[in-house]
């Protein structure tokens, strides 16, 4: 009797496996090889977050190397920050917010000071700091209550422009819509991108070298991606994926956007439905897309995906799979993609740089060890001349 009700216990088990195996199977099958070059990467820890840890890292590199990171810790209720000269292993670390900080994205201007867009989750609005060489000053951009992803870039003249997700109006009604807001060096300016409700939960923003914005968005209902463009005084709105009448797909999660030296859009988004990675780019009037890679999982927030280009034009690509708990890292040549693991235990909220001889530069929150942390390719760090850098000591003021 015991023989029986072992095997019995045996085959319910391998019942409810099924499922899970055969999805861990065909991922396998189809999934781009993973590269050995994964063991070349090396592991900086930033900082250690008290309580249930860091997220929503954001990583910048200023022009001499220096190495700037943004963080909240995960009960959003601290906004901090992390510099690390560009020949030295010691990261000083600040708190820029004590009110709160979440969805934070970070843009270095042309002095290596940082500018920092954020949530709170105790003060409700779109908030912002830059460093001015002494000490951080915080603005409130829109006092309308705003959430989920940010995302900023600097012109030439190192003014803001930034994208994010309005929640609710001035009276408090539900609002859900992509805004922008720019700097012209004297005052903040806001506009609606897209008016529909559940428009830019996700979002990202890129500028032309003119400075007009770009930005492709999530659009929550039918689950499409949006992609708009500011054109003289108005937006220009389209999709960036437009469905196909069998069309299936999910795409209102997390996307990344920039431009190439044309000014041409590539975007990279999760497709929540299909589980996948996918990045497309516009070829005249039409967008091209591949698959990149296949996820275990997606959804869910800390599915963060981010990239660049080199300076040949080739994507990288770096993306969390929440199902694995895997961080991984891609790069596409002429003979497609390249794969490679750069952590394995639980890594999200990812933000990819690339430096000036292209090499990959990650910072990441590792959940298990509550540590912000950073990859970069072992052998990448070239030491250079104190006199390259203007910053002369400056940044001893962002020490605890």
């Amino acid at each position: 009797m015991a023989s029986v009700l072992q095997l019995w216990f045996l085959n319910m088990k391998l019942a409810h496996l099924k499922p899970f195996l055969l999805l861990t199977l065909l991922l396998l099958l189809f999934a781009p090889p993973l590269s050995r070059a994964a063991e070349q990467w090396q592991i900086e820890a930033v900082d250690k977050v008290a309580g249930d840890g860091p997220m929503f890292s954001s990583l910048a590199l200023d022009r001499y190397g220096n190495l700037h990171v943004a963080y909240s810790n995960r009960g959003g209720n601290e906004l901090r920050y992390a510099f690390r000269g560009r020949d030295e292993t010691r990261w000083d670390t600040a708190v820029v917010d004590s009110e709160g900080g979440s969805f934070d994205t970070l843009a270095v201007d042309s002095h290596g000071w940082s500018h920092i867009v954020y949530n709170s989750f105790r003060l409700p609005g779109l908030h912002y700091a830059v460093w001015d060489g002494k000490q951080w000053q915080k603005f409130l951009i829109d006092p309308c209550k705003s959430g989920h992803q940010t995302s900023i870039q600097l012109d030439s003249q190192d003014h803001a422009r930034i994208s994010y997700y309005r929640e609710q109006f001035s009276n408090r009604d539900i609002a859900r819509d992509l805004k922008f807001a720019y700097f012209d060096g004297k005052q903040w300016y806001i506009q609606t991108v897209d008016h529909r409700e559940g428009t830019g939960k996700w979002n990202s923003i890129a500028l032309d070298r003119g400075g007009h914005p770009y930005i492709s968005y999530s659009i929550t209902t039918p689950g499409n991606l949006g992609f708009a463009h500011l054109q003289e005084a108005s937006w220009s709105l389209s999709l960036a994926d437009p469905p196909n009448s069998d069309s299936k797909k999910r795409i209102d999660d997390a996307s990344s956007l920039v431009l190439d030296a044309l000014d041409q859009p590539h975007i990279a988004y999760i497709d929540a439905s299909a589980r996948t990675v996918n990045y497309g780019w516009l070829q005249g009037s039409s967008w091209t897309e591949e698959t990149v890679d296949f996820l275990v999982s997606a959804g869910a927030d800390s599915d963060q995906l981010s990239l660049k280009l080199d300076k040949s034009g080739h994507p990288h690509l770096v993306y969390y799979d929440s199902g694995l708990g895997v961080l991984k890292y891609g790069s596409r040549d002429d003979k497609g993609w390249h794969i490679e693991v750069v952590e394995r235990s639980s890594a999200g909220d990812p933000s990819l740089v690339l430096d000036n001889d292209d090499q990959p530069y990650i910072s990441y929150s590792a959940l298990v060890s509550r540590e912000v942390r950073v990859a970069h390719k072992v052998g990448t760090l070239t030491p250079t001349t104190a006199d390259l850098s203007p910053l002369n000591g400056k940044y001893t003021a962002h020490k605890k």
